[in-house]
Formats: structure tokens, C-alpha cells, sequence
């Protein structure tokens, strides 16, 4: 995973696996107590693991210790059976092990080592060597006694991965930020083996083959076949890889969990042949032969991940486009379907359709530029105007008077405006369909811009919300701008200072009334007079964030906020007082368990279709006015694949967890996955491992602690 992300929340995992009837009409009635599941309850957070966990039915057979106190980081299986044990090693309070699969632990090492991934001997009494952030590599030897890490090298960098071999003694294996380390003396001294520069998040040792295959941040699966004299790019060059699984003891296949192609089985065969080119180790590069290349099969799933827009052809409402870290995806079919543009590997915020002609569309990405497809995404060019080329673009809107007409909001990506008191971005506008553009700023103050709206009556009316200074208006195609914040205060926020305006709609029916979601400050704030003054309609959505809001197009009445926490909210404006109120909860696990809803975007043709957008959690339908609401994700592989296991007694029976979409089972090697109801569907999986009986999946988590998962026999649950 990239490196912000694992340094803040301390994974890097290693492969050591043993192995309410339905309300009619396009408003759903208030939900009742007998409509809306009861949420999960979370068990009280202790001071030590818990000696028992317990069952929590909300969760089905999931044994779910939800301890984020300790904030579990790394857990693994000692490579023995039966019966062997489990160690969970937490962010600087210790390593537990259990002997009953999770049902008790006990306390076998005190901090203060931030372990970020753990390898165990297959020895009598095992040594554990933990991989981390803030000792190096620390070693302890679980003799039944309470004891204490100990660093044996690599203390000046961040250790991510770890592996022990199991053949040759005394050596062992260490993934850093820096590249791949390895000792011959039990970690008296460490070598630098090769991949130096680069981020190492696991380590597969194929003793039969000779060979050493690496899991990169960057760029995919490298491999030595000679103890690091020489290095290979072998399979997924630009992909990031989380973690590596082994298809059997003398594999034939590697599977590979990547950020953005989901879960990858690749052939590891092949003959090598000496080449000349400079590698990413020490010597020369290998090279593999030219007729034995190694397959990569990107497998179907899993699905999901984190769109953060959503937009919709405004002339055939069933194609889509969606915006992720990885690209810009596609359905036509209503989001039954996605597939991958050639906009691929970029990091992309923000889409615009050309309302006359909707095979043109825009990208802003996180500091790649802007980009533009003629033809319905099939190919995309990219704007060279240096003044766009470094910018964070948060929204677009096109000029729907005139399409050449874009206009741009965001910052630039490597500036401090915290220091430097100005962001360094803004509104930008090209006049050419995106080829040039011209900051157009003069009264805006900061530099940052997150929401643009534009007045379909009026084009030339356009409003911004800014990072923290409310609400700005142009009447003039964004030549100047005027505050227009009055009233953008409650008892949430009591000053427009740092008042961000995430979101920001005009009813197309009555371009006077416009909304606007705050992040804190209050939820929502209505404007009946274009601007001019703001008031708090958040009742029933308080205190919140909020990150999207829409009006129905079919019915402007109607409005919509997605909040962080909370779900989807939506209320009448012309109801005096009206409150705030939520959809029936029939989304699986519940709208409580979602991290934020990002986009919203609802059918022009009957008002009753909509698609909201969660960070993690891809894509959501609704036909019946958010009565029901359904995952349609198949193809979107926006979720970082963090880490993968295999049932011990069925090597086809994989399990893999997502980073934000839950954790997902195949049944069939990797040519199909399902998101599995035992595990809470929303979970932010950081790292998996396999007890050796196959009995049990232990699921470390970003926000519910371990999940220790009994493991249901394929046969007797087809």
C-alpha cells in the first residue's frame, strides 16, 4: 500500500499461511424499529486483550475481538499441527498468543515495538521475529514466559515485511522502505540484498526453485534468483503488491494481493538467462526467457474500493463513469458491469460530462493534470498547460451554454499553505475544451477550492466553496469573486473560520436555491436568495460531516446529504422545519459501518435510480427511491487487495481482505470471489492469516480490532 497509508496505520503482513417489506413511492416512509436492523453493538474497549471473546450475532458466526485500545497490526500462525498457536502483535502494547484459536489470549511480550508484520519458526519453542516501525527488526523467543522484544538490527528504518527460512538456519529476510535485508547470522549483521529505494510489503522464499520473490510498492513482484547478485521485474511492473501466497509447498503459482487489480495469480516457471541491463540490485539484471515468461491472471475480484465521483450520461442515464486512485471506470448497463478505461494508474478526484455531447469527458486527478476522452473514455489525452500540470483537482463543471467552456477547483499538490498562507490553487478556466486554461482568482483568497457549482440559467453565475473560507460567488465567469458566506455560522461553528465547503448544489429547477454540505460546521446550509444569505437546515443531520449533497432532478423538492458515519439523509425544503431523515437500513451491515459517502447522482429520466459512491465500498444502486439498495461493484477493482489466505484443507478455498470492502472468499482459485457475510462487509481489512487446521481466519482491522472467523466447509455450504 502507499507508504502514507501503512506508516499511519502500521501494516505489512507476510504470506505465513499453513498452507421491512419494501415502502411504494419514490420518498421511503420514516423507518421503524421493525424496518431497520439494530446496529452492531461494539464490545466496551479494555485496557488488556481479552481471556474470552465472545459471539456477536450481529456479525453472524464471526468471533469478533473489538479491541481498538491495543490496535492489533500483524497476526500469524505457527507453522505447526495440530492445534498450534496464534500471535497477535499489536501497535506498541505488546504480543498475545492464543492456543484455543482465539478464544482466550495471553500476553507474551510488552511493548513498546509498533509491529507492523511478524514470521514464526516452526521450532519446539518458536521464534518470533516481528518487523517494525519504530525498533527495526526485534526478536523473542516464546518460551511460556512473559518478555520483551528485542531489536537485532535495522533500527534506522522501517521494517514492513519479515521471513524466516525454514531450511537454511540462521537466515532471515527483512522488507524495508529502503529495499530487501537479509542475515546469515540470526540478525547479528544485516546485508542490503537488493531493491534498494524500494518499499518491500512481503518476502516469499521458494527453496525448491531458488529463488527469492519480493512484494513492491511500486512496482509489482521482483524476484532473484541468485541471492540478490542479480534482480528481475517479474510479474505486475507497476502495480502494487500487499502480499504474496504461495499456491501450494512447491508452487507453480504465486497469488498476488495488488492495489487495483485485485487479487493476481502468477506462474512462477520459467527458465533464466543472463542479461546485461543494470538492475535494481546489486549486478546485472536477469533476464527471464523469452518463451517462458511468467502468466499474471488477473483474477475476478475481489470488487470495490473507494470512487470518490460519480457522474452520469445526461443523455443515457445507465452509463456511468467513476473516478478511484486507480483510473476511471465505465458501465453502461446501469452499473451491472464496470470495466477499466485506458485511464488507468492515475489517481483521479473528479469527472465532468459534456452536457451536449457526452462522449466528452474530463478527469482532474491528484497531481497529474487534467484529462479529456472524445470518445466515451476509450482514449484520453492530457492537457500540457503547465499552469494544471501539479494540481489536486477537487471538481469540475463545464458550461452547459458553452462546451468549450471548463472550469476547474483544487491546489497544487506539493505547496503548504499553511506556511506559506495560500494553497496555490483555486478556479482555473480553459475556453478551449481543456487544452489551455488561465487562473481566474481575483478575489478569491486562499487557494483552495474544493466544490464548484455552475447557475444552468446563467452561466456566467458561478459558485466555489472554499477550504476554510465558505462560499464564493462569480457573476462574471470567474473573473472576480464575492464572499457570499452570510449566515454560514451555528452553534457547530461559530465562525467562518476553517469552514470547509466539501459540497456545494443548485436546484436545476430554481438556480436561486442552492445547498451546500460543511465538514463540521454544522451539516447543511440552504440558500433561497442565489447566495446571498445561508441558513442552518441541518436538524436531524447534526453534528456531522458532511461530503456530498444533490437535489432530485425529477423532484428539486427533494434533497440528499451523504454523510461520514451515518449514511444517506434526505428532506423536503419546502416543509417548514423539516428534519433530516435516513433510509430504511437495508444495506448490508448498515449505513453505520460506512466511512463516508462521496458522491450521489440520481436518474434525470424518473428521479427513483440512484448511485451513491463509499470511500472503500465502491459502488450502490437504489431503483426505488433509496428504498433498497444493492452493491453493483462487479469489475470495479478499486480495492486494495491487502492480504490473502487459503484454507488448509482445500487449496481452492481462498480468502482475501480488502481495504475497506470487507473480506472476500473463492471458491474456485481466484476466478471468482464473493464478499463473505461472516465478516462485518465494510471492514477496513489490514492483514489475514489461516490457523493450520483450517479452521479459523483471524482478520486484523483498522477500526474492530480481530476478527477470528470460523471457516465453514465449502461442501456443506455450496
Amino acid at each position: 500500500m502507499k507508504t502514507e497509508t501503512k506508516v499511519a496505520l502500521g501494516v505489512a503482513l507476510i504470506g505465513m499461511f499453513a498452507c421491512n417489506a419494501p415502502v411504494s413511492g419514490l420518498v421511503p416512509s420514516t423507518p421503524t424499529a421493525s424496518t431497520v436492523p439494530s446496529a452492531p453493538t461494539r464490545q466496551p474497549v479494555p485496557t488488556v486483550m481479552p481471556t474470552a471473546a465472545s459471539l456477536d450475532s450481529a456479525h453472524g458466526s464471526a468471533v469478533l475481538i473489538a479491541n481498538t485500545s491495543l490496535r492489533v497490526t500483524a497476526v500469524a500462525v505457527a507453522p505447526t499441527r495440530p492445534s498450534a498457536a496464534i500471535y497477535a502483535a499489536t501497535w506498541g502494547q505488546g504480543i498475545y498468543r492464543s492456543r484455543d484459536q482465539g478464544q482466550s489470549w495471553t500476553q507474551i511480550a510488552a511493548g513498546p515495538a509498533q509491529v507492523t508484520s511478524l514470521a514464526i519458526s516452526a521450532d519446539a519453542s518458536p521464534l518470533l521475529l516481528a518487523g517494525t516501525a519504530n525498533m527495526g527488526v526485534a526478536r523473542l523467543s516464546d518460551d511460556g514466559n512473559l518478555g520483551s522484544l528485542s531489536s537485532i538490527g535495522l533500527g534506522d528504518v522501517i521494517v514492513r515485511s519479515v521471513a524466516i527460512d525454514p531450511l537454511r538456519k540462521g537466515r532471515l529476510l527483512a522488507g524495508t522502505d529502503g529495499g530487501l535485508f537479509q542475515s546469515l547470522d540470526g540478525g547479528a549483521t544485516w546485508k542490503l540484498l537488493g531493491l534498494g529505494g524500494e518499499e518491500v510489503d512481503d518476502i516469499f522464499v521458494d527453496n525448491a526453485g531458488g529463488r527469492i520473490y519480493a512484494a513492491t510498492a511500486t512496482h509489482g513482484i521482483q524476484m532473484t534468483p541468485d541471492d540478490g547478485v542479480s534482480w528481475v521485474n517479474f510479474s505486475l511492473p507497476t502495480t502494487g503488491v500487499n502480499d504474496l501466497l504461495p499456491e501450494s509447498s512447491s508452487p507453480p503459482a504465486l497469488y498476488a494481493a495488488t492495489e487495483g487489480r485485485g487479487v493476481a495469480r502468477v506462474t512462477i516457471g520459467g527458465a533464466l538467462a543472463t542479461g546485461t541491463d543494470q538492475g535494481q540490485g546489486p549486478g546485472l539484471a536477469a533476464q527471464l526467457d523469452g518463451e517462458r515468461q511468467p502468466g499474471t491472471a488477473i483474477t475476478g475480484g475481489p470488487y470495490g474500493g473507494t470512487v470518490t465521483d460519480l457522474k452520469m450520461d445526461p443523455i443515457s442515464p445507465t452509463t456511468l463513469y467513476a473516478a478511484t486512485e486507480y483510473g476511471v471506470f465505465k458501465t453502461t448497463d446501469n452499473g451491472d458491469n464496470w470495466r477499466l478505461t485506458s485511464l488507468s494508474s492515475t489517481d483521479v478526484y473528479a469527472l465532468a460530462i459534456d452536457p451536449a455531447n457526452a462522449g466528452v469527458v474530463y478527469a482532474g486527478t491528484r497531481g497529474q493534470g487534467i484529462y479529456r476522452s472524445l470518445d466515451g473514455g476509450e482514449t484520453w489525452a492530457k492537457s500540457n498547460d503547465p499552469l494544471v500540470r501539479d494540481l489536486i483537482i477537487y471538481s469540475l463543471v463545464v458550461d452547459p451554454s458553452a462546451p468549450n467552456t471548463i472550469y476547474a477547483g483544487g491546489r497544487r499538490a506539493n505547496v503548504d499553505g499553511f506556511t506559506s498562507d495560500n494553497w496555490g490553487g483555486g478556479v482555473f478556466k480553459s475556453i478551449d475544451a481543456g487544452i489551455s486554461w488561465t487562473a481566474v482568482n481575483e478575489g478569491l483568497p486562499e487557494g483552495w477550492v474544493y466544490s464548484l457549482a455552475i447557475d444552468p440559467r446563467t452561466p456566467g453565475t458561478l459558485y466555489a466553496g472554499t477550504h476554510s473560507m465558505g462560499v464564493y460567488k462569480s457573476i462574471d465567469g470567474g473573473e472576480t469573486w464575492q464572499s457570499k458566506s452570510e449566515g454560514l455560522v451555528s452553534r457547530y461553528h461559530i465562525s467562518l473560520d476553517d469552514l470547509k465547503i466539501r459540497s456545494l448544489a443548485i436546484n436545476p429547477h430554481n438556480p436561486d436555491q442552492l445547498i451546500v454540505g460543511t465538514w463540521g460546521g454544522g451539516s447543511v446550509f440552504e440558500s433561497q436568495d442565489a447566495g446571498a444569505t445561508w441558513e442552518y437546515t441541518g436538524k436531524g443531520a447534526e453534528p456531522t460531516h458532511v461530503r456530498t449533497v444533490a437535489y432530485n432532478p425529477v423532484l428539486p423538492d427533494l434533497i440528499y446529504a451523504g454523510k461520514r458515519e451515518g449514511g444517506l439523509l434526505y428532506k423536503r425544503i419546502s416543509s417548514a422545519n423539516s428534519l433530516w431523515q435516513g433510509f430504511p437500513d437495508q444495506v448490508q451491515g448498515g449505513w453505520q459501518n460506512f466511512s463516508v459517502i462521496l458522491s450521489i447522482v440520481i436518474s434525470p429520466t424518473n428521479g427513483r435510480t440512484m448511485f451513491i459512491a463509499v470511500e472503500g465500498a465502491g459502488v450502490l444502486r437504489s431503483q426505488d427511491g433509496g428504498v433498497s439498495w444493492k452493491i453493483v461493484d462487479n469489475g470495479l477493482l478499486a480495492a486494495p487487495a491487502t492480504a490473502i489466505g487459503a484454507d488448509s484443507n482445500d487449496a481452492a478455498h481462498l480468502f482475501a481482505a480488502t481495504y475497506g470492502a470487507g473480506v472476500f472468499q473463492s471458491l474456485d482459485g481466484g476466478k471468482s470471489w464473493s464478499q463473505h457475510n461472516w465478516a462485518t462487509p465494510w471492514d477496513w481489512g489490514l492483514g489475514m492469516a489461516v490457523d493450520s487446521e483450517g479452521r479459523r481466519l483471524f482478520v486484523t482491522t483498522k477500526s474492530d480490532g480481530l476478527q477470528v472467523i470460523p471457516i465453514e466447509d465449502p461442501a456443506s455450504n455450496p
